[in-house]
């Protein structure tokens, strides 16, 4: 992958987001749906994928009134979305949306199927009016709609090319990071990073307000002072409110949130303690979401292996790379850490993802502590391999492929309490 595609997979991955994605990836489709059908709607239908209900199924909708859960989603979505806000879609809501959304769910039944056999992020939702029926497939990618119908005519088809879904994606190395971060970062890349600082230290500070969640974040700062603290209950406060509906956006990465916030607040905490150069924050920050994607892009935006290891991995190993580690101890920090974690399941979205993220970045600090002092996994011990990349893409099948049946066997115990 050259330094223009990396700078084009950073812009497509770095997004602005409001609340969970997957609430919000379904109101977008359910926008763009209710655009098209220019009619009162009197029936949503939706067929979704696995993770898709997994993660949208009890995370709190921001700017709703305290609304939750899937069929909220969608009907805030049909009623009062713009879909030209994208993930933010949340964020605009008309005015009164909120009220003639429980009005509506009170008088309406949404009619909710699992999408079996499909990849892990696909939405198919259809819209009935007095007059007109339109339906909208969202699949891929958050924001990503690939059709749009009108009456049974499909007025709009936008497919992926065939080698940007994420199982067949262009090879990303950990030498093509590197090389990319201590080359000339595009303005444009360096734009949604600063915007990354922005966003996601807020939504942190947020957090730390109390009244969210569980207050994960809240109650670790306690524990005491010092840095490494700060930098871990920073990041599951940031999750704390956004999880329980904070309106604050975040900038993503892959199409989390929570990774977003992982990968980037406790890197900004250790900058502020130790006045890192403006400089050397930027490029550290590009680092830490290049190697979140290097680690979770083999295994899909969507899967049973929590997006927090990968977003903790990538956090800490750049700090180590921020405060003068080598590319080797760069790497070392992420065996320790993946050789560690990579067996936390995702068993969907909620206020619990806090402390996953506290446990994964735990970890992650005590992996670095061990790879300073020259203590780090070796070939042979689990699915570690010679080859840097090869045991990558190992972590990375384990995701895929290695908990597949991990992740149907969870959705079926999520979906026996409906």
């Amino acid at each position: 992958m050259n330094k223009e595609a990396i700078s084009e997979l950073l812009m497509e991955e770095m997004q602005i987001a409001m609340g969970c994605t997957e609430p919000a990836a379904l109101a977008l489709a359910a926008a763009r749906a209710a655009g098209v059908l220019d009619d009162e709607v009197r029936s949503i239908h939706a067929l979704l994928s696995a993770n898709i209900i997994k993660n949208a199924k009890a995370v709190s909708i921001p700017n709703s009134g305290g609304m939750r859960g899937i069929k909220a989603s969608l009907v805030l979505g049909a009623l009062g979305g713009d879909p030209a806000e994208g993930l933010a879609v949340f964020s605009h809501l008309a005015e009164g949306t909120p009220e003639r959304a429980e009005k509506w769910l009170a008088e309406h039944e949404v009619e909710l199927g699992l999408l079996e056999g499909e990849e892990n992020l696909k939405i198919d939702v259809t819209l009935g009016g007095r007059k007109h029926v339109s339906r909208v497939v969202l699949e891929h990618h958050h924001n990503h709609i690939s059709e749009v119908w009108l009456d049974g005519e499909r007025v709009e088809f936008n497919p992926l090319a065939e080698q940007t879904v994420e199982t067949d994606e262009p090879e990303l190395t950990l030498n093509m990071i590197f090389d990319y971060v201590e080359g000339e970062i595009p303005q444009k890349v360096r734009d949604v990073l600063e915007e990354q600082i922005r966003c996601n230290m807020a939504i942190a500070e947020e957090g730390f307000k109390g009244g969210y969640g569980l207050d994960a974040g809240l109650t670790r700062r306690s524990f005491d002072q010092g840095v490494r603290s700060r930098a871990v209950s920073a990041a599951a406060a940031g999750s704390d409110a956004r999880m329980a509906g904070s309106p604050l956006p975040v900038v993503i990465n892959y199409g989390s949130g929570n990774q977003g916030i992982t990968l980037s607040v406790p890197l900004l905490e250790y900058a502020r303690e130790y006045n890192i150069p403006e400089e050397k924050v930027l490029r550290s920050l590009c680092l830490s979401n290049l190697l979140s994607l290097r680690v979770k892009r083999g295994m899909g935006k969507l899967s049973a292996f929590c997006g927090a290891v990968s977003a903790a991995t990538a956090a800490v190993s750049s700090i180590c790379y921020m405060l003068g580690g080598s590319r080797e101890d760069v790497y070392r920090t992420m065996i320790n850490t993946l050789g560690n974690t990579a067996g936390i399941v995702c068993d969907g979205a909620k206020s619990s993802c806090a402390l996953k993220i506290v446990s994964a970045l735990d970890s992650a600090f005590l992996a670095y502590e061990l790879a300073q002092k020259g203590k780090y996994m070796v070939p042979g011990e689990g699915i570690i391999r010679e080859d840097q990349e090869e045991t990558l893409d190992l972590y990375a099948k384990l995701g895929l492929k290695g908990m597949q049946e991990t992740d149907a066997v969870i959705l079926k115990m999520m979906l026996a309490e409906e």
